[in-house]
């Protein structure tokens, strides 16, 4: 019976069982592995931190500490000269510019902005208000005036709607862990490590508003935050607001 069932064994692991040879020329994913030198550097002057933690007034041991600290600096500008010699021998002009814009980035999103009377802007503050003054003035503002519009028949009025537990779940699952924050200062990330427990709130929280009618203030608003689209990054023009809203409105995603 054994001898019978090894053909087909082989033959279900040959079609559901990866096999080596498969991945033989598959890149690498992970990260650029640190040379054993400075690895080697780098775990001694930790052992010789702890041990000057305890002895702080220990002379030999600041003295090691001290040169092992310097080794491991050397061996970690070895190391950057020889990843920007392979950069220059491999002749790859996307690697290129992709290493000189890792060093080159500013902390703010938003570099030098120019106003409309030709004006350098350097200060938050200043960038903020002019490209405000921009982002208002192509808003559409309302007049307070409603379309004529012709009266329809309805066949099917949607006269409640009643938000379950499952749909804050599924709308909760399609959050970005990696989103900012909103004005709630809330990660998204926070939701979803707790959603088990905070599906059924929310849905009660979420039906309760919907049956008043009404909306929190706090949900209400949002972070507006300037996005280069195309052209010259220090025109106001150039740039399109994104709003950061509260993490509590995947409630819309519930009902859309």
């Amino acid at each position: 019976m054994a001898q019978k069932c090894k053909p087909l064994s082989r033959i279900v692991i040959k079609l559901y069982f990866p096999s080596p040879s498969q991945y033989k020329n598959t890149p690498c994913l992970t990260k650029p592995r640190i040379p054993k030198s400075i690895r080697r550097c780098d775990i001694k002057k930790r052992n010789l931190w702890r041990k000057l933690s305890c002895l702080p007034n220990d002379i030999v041991l600041q003295i090691k500490y001290h040169e092992c600290t310097l080794e491991w600096r050397r061996l970690l500008h070895c190391k950057q000269i020889s990843a920007e010699e392979n950069i220059i021998r491999a002749n790859n002009l996307g690697a290129f510019y992709r290493f000189i814009n890792r060093r080159i980035a500013n902390r703010s999103n938003i570099g030098t902005i120019i106003n409309d009377s030709g004006q350098v802007l350097v200060d938050s503050f200043a960038k903020a208000n002019a490209l405000n003054a921009y982002f208002s003035s192509v808003g559409t503002v309302d007049n307070g005036n409603t379309p004529d519009w012709q009266c329809f028949v309805l066949e099917s009025v949607l006269d409640s709607i009643v938000i379950d537990a499952s749909d804050v779940m599924w709308s909760i699952c399609r959050l970005k862990t990696n989103s900012s924050c909103g004005p709630d200062n809330i990660p998204p990330l926070l939701f979803i490590k707790l959603k088990n427990c905070l599906c059924y709130p929310l849905a009660y929280i979420f039906n309760q508003l919907i049956s008043v009618g009404t909306v929190l203030p706090e949900w209400k608003k949002a972070f507006i935050t300037p996005v280069h689209k195309k052209g010259a990054a220090g025109l106001v023009h150039n740039y399109c607001p994104i709003s950061l809203c509260c993490q509590q409105n995947y409630g819309e995603n519930c009902l859309s």
